[in-house]
């Protein structure tokens, strides 16, 4: 091998020890980006939480409408049973 040679290989080294770094700390930074992607809601599932939240809520109101109509016959069922 030449010195002009290894002066090649030398630097293919070098440029391949800088390109994996590179891509090491390309890695590291989708990782924990992917990290802040997770923790943190991106406004269209804010908005669907949101919106859920409020059709909860609706619902929760509806249950309890419902429960207090059905209370209230049960009562009138059982006075029209006893006579």
């Amino acid at each position: 091998m030449t010195v002009g040679d290894m002066d090649t290989t030398t630097r293919l080294d070098r440029a391949q020890e800088r390109l994996d770094k590179a891509l090491a700390r390309l890695d590291a930074a989708l990782q924990k980006g992917g990290e802040i992607a997770a923790s943190t809601p991106s406004q269209e599932v804010a908005e669907e939480i949101s919106r859920l939240n409020e059709e909860n809520a609706r619902l929760r109101e509806a249950t309890h409408s419902v429960s207090r109509r059905l209370d209230s016959t049960i009562s009138r069922l059982k006075a029209v049973l006893e006579g």
